[in-house]
């Protein structure tokens, strides 16, 4: 029985590094969207809708997942993400890239925290919980590798058709669906007394209101993504900017994911040094030094500062689920986790539509400036909460 959850971790594996064939059109696909009568500000606004979608999305699915299987969820979410896909290879504006955004969206919320519940539950069952830290940071850090290798292919089928990087990701997106089927759902017990609309809500203030510490682990989660992900949208038009090729974005878009996958294998023995706070506050200095360099930065080697950026998206993606899946019972913890991405996709879609406009406003180097100075803000926040906490807990 054992070696069938086993099996789930290398299933789970697999599924995140096929889900990073998404990236295969990150490197061009603003040029694409630009390329089909869209200004800067309809990308922002798409990305906006795509997030609320997310966010109207994610905590019914997190339910869901905890109530008819984690299994399951990853399942037609794997299914909805192949139909994203293929939308965007065969659409030819913005409405018909709407729908496709939708469909990701629904993908999203359906595997995100699905995965992660699925993995630590089989680690559980199969006796091997002690290594629930080290199977999480090598399932993100594979998943940042393909993010690499996707993105560097991905700029080059670019340069044949812009097309190419969708209906190959269609592809590995048909196969994450076989993967997906054959997942093992573990027997965990499941008590659903209320109705689903109630249970969903007791959760959410439960974990925004009644406990204390998810909360501040769910807000600081959310503002450093917010930091990190608002900046995506502009790397491409800030390396065209500065000289680069969109066949040269493909190999620094690569740079970018291994970047932050080193940073993921790297993060759990920092942390076991340094602590979670010392790292989380690291992370708020390199985000802001990375926006502020950018803004002032020029000429073809500047992607070197959003290297930085990259460091924190890596440390991000682990630092604070492990702490979430030790602070939450089995049967709410995709609930929780779903909370959590909640909270992200929330504060960035409040920090994007600003941006979507200002860009236009007052240009590029002026927003990640001000980019720079929101980061700033997130660090004095952080450090001033943490050591209102530390303080409560010596008393």
């Amino acid at each position: 029985m054992s070696e069938r959850y086993l099996a789930n971790v290398w299933k789970l594996s697999a599924i995140r590094v096929i889900r990073g064939s998404l990236t295969l059109s990150v490197p061009t696909i603003v040029s694409y969207w630009l390329s089909h009568e869209m200004t800067m500000q309809d990308v922002m606004i798409l990305q906006s809708i795509f997030s609320f979608a997310v966010v109207v999305l994610e905590i019914p699915s997190g339910y869901l997942a905890d109530v008819i299987g984690r299994k399951r969820s990853i399942l037609w979410g794997s299914v909805a993400t192949l139909f994203g896909e293929i939308f965007y290879a065969t659409s030819n504006g913005f409405n018909g890239f709407l729908v496709a955004e939708l469909a990701l969206a629904l993908g999203l919320a359906l595997i995100s925290g699905a995965d992660l519940a699925l993995l630590y539950d089989s680690l559980l069952l199969s006796g091997e919980k002690e290594k629930h830290r080290q199977g999480l940071s090598r399932l993100v850090s594979r998943e940042m590798f393909s993010f690499a290798t996707f993105s560097l292919v991905g700029g080059l089928l670019a340069v044949g058709n812009p097309r190419w990087p969708f209906i190959v990701a269609a592809c590995f997106s048909a196969f994450g669906v076989v993967l997906a089927a054959s997942l093992h759902e573990p027997a965990i017990e499941r008590n659903r007394v209320r109705g689903h609309l109630a249970e969903i809500l007791a959760q959410c203030r439960w974990s925004l209101i009644e406990h204390g510490e998810v909360r501040h682990v769910i807000l600081r989660s959310a503002l450093l993504f917010a930091g990190v992900q608002s900046g995506l949208w502009l790397y491409q038009p800030y390396l065209e900017g500065n000289g680069l090729s969109r066949t040269l974005i493909g190999f620094v878009f690569a740079s970018f994911s291994l970047t932050a996958g080193l940073s993921t294998r790297i993060t759990p023995k920092l942390e076991t040094r340094f602590g979670l706070s010392k790292l989380v506050l690291s992370s708020w200095i390199a985000l802001a030094a990375g926006y502020f360099l950018m803004s002032i930065g020029a000429g073809s080697a500047s992607f070197i500062f959003i290297l930085l950026h990259q460091v924190v998206r890596g440390a991000s993606a682990v630092l604070f689920t492990d702490e979430l899946n030790q602070l939450v019972r089995s049967e709410y913890r995709a609930t929780v986790l779903s909370v959590r991405n909640m909270a992200e996709r929330i504060v960035y879609s409040i920090l994007l539509l600003p941006i979507s406009v200002a860009t236009t406003a007052v240009g590029l180097n002026s927003i990640l400036f001000v980019l720079g100075i929101v980061a700033v803000l997130g660090y004095l926040w952080d450090r001033s909460n943490s050591q209102r906490r530390e303080a409560m807990v010596i008393v």
